[in-house]
């Protein structure tokens, strides 16, 4: 389970490999891994554990990529509708369909309750969204049942 206060940082990791087209998105946490990672190989007996806002239950994220999450879409998309993407990328997807990146991010908003703050998002970037970004995270009620009193 992911703190609260990085779910921030991997909501927007995960719309940034959803909308993007980079094998090379990495979040702070992924980053900050790499870099412990590399300090452990030298063999020091310093540091290490839970002591850093990384930690295993932080980084929910870290091995996600752009390539393996539209795997898992285009997967979960035959299981659920047997129906086969055909698309590879947030690209080809919206080059083939003519519909843009904006339009994306807002129906992915609008039906998971995330909201966004209103700017230009630049999608030629590897990461366009940060955790400063998302401006909070609303619970969606799809359909409520009645009582009568």
């Amino acid at each position: 389970m992911t703190p609260l206060n990085r779910v921030s940082v991997n909501v927007a990791y995960f719309l940034n490999c959803l909308l993007t087209d980079t094998e090379e998105i990495v979040s702070d946490e992924v980053a900050a891994t790499k870099k412990k990672s590399k300090k452990k190989k030298g063999g020091g007996s310093g540091g290490g554990g839970a002591s850093g806002p990384v930690t295993k239950t932080t980084s929910a994220g870290k091995d996600l990529s752009q390539g393996k999450l539209w795997k898992l879409l285009v997967e979960d998309v035959l299981q659920h509708f047997l129906y086969t993407l055909e698309y590879n990328s947030a690209t080809h997807m919206c080059t083939t369909c003519g519909v843009s990146r904006v339009s994306l991010l807002r129906e992915f908003c609008n039906k998971t309750g995330v909201q966004i703050t209103s700017k230009d998002y630049k999608f030629s970037l590897t990461a366009p969204l940060n955790e400063g970004d998302l401006a909070c995270i609303v619970p969606v009620v799809k359909h409520t049942d009645f009582k009568v009193i």
